[in-house]
């Protein structure tokens, strides 16, 4: 199995995603080099494919794939960073998180993307209803990124 950091950029109720030359849409990341930490891994390949320069990586939960384990990670980035295609990379592109279940996107893109609305939503309610105990710092930090207004995910989408 390989093991991959996936990257979850948010600005502005849009996700960062990445795709190489006739590739599907993903988000941003790649697998670690020997001896790299996986948060390294996550600031490394967010800078070489997007050279968005990561002021920080929060990791935030592990996503099992067909055939890879996805490290979640969010990145906190300047306000003024520009998502450039660099590498391997041929686009990248800021879209709508409701609009990456109808893209030609992996799988497991659709699944993370899919966890994070989920939970955001249930992050949205707990908050409106103080019923819950408060979410982390870097989780509520990408939550708020997320449109109130977000599809909900089904394993159906899959």
């Amino acid at each position: 199995m390989k093991h991959r950091a996936s990257v979850v950029c948010a600005r502005n109720g849009r996700i960062l995603l990445v795709r190489k030359r006739r590739g599907r849409w993903a988000l941003p990341g790649g697998r670690r080099k020997i001896d790299e930490s996986l948060s390294s891994t996550a600031t490394r390949e967010l800078l070489e494919e997007t050279r968005i320069a990561a002021l920080a990586v929060h990791y935030l939960f592990e996503f099992w794939g067909a055939a890879t384990r996805h490290y979640v990670f969010v990145a906190d980035f300047s306000t003024d960073a520009v998502a450039e295609p660099s590498s391997e990379i041929w686009q990248c592109q800021w879209v709508g998180f409701d609009e990456v279940q109808r893209l030609a996107a992996s799988i497991s893109t659709k699944g993370i993307v899919g966890i994070m609305s989920r939970t955001c939503e249930s992050d949205r309610e707990s908050r409106s209803q103080a019923a819950c105990r408060p979410p982390t710092r870097q989780l509520h930090k990408a939550c708020s990124a997320f449109p109130p207004d977000a599809e909900a995910f089904t394993r159906e989408s899959l």
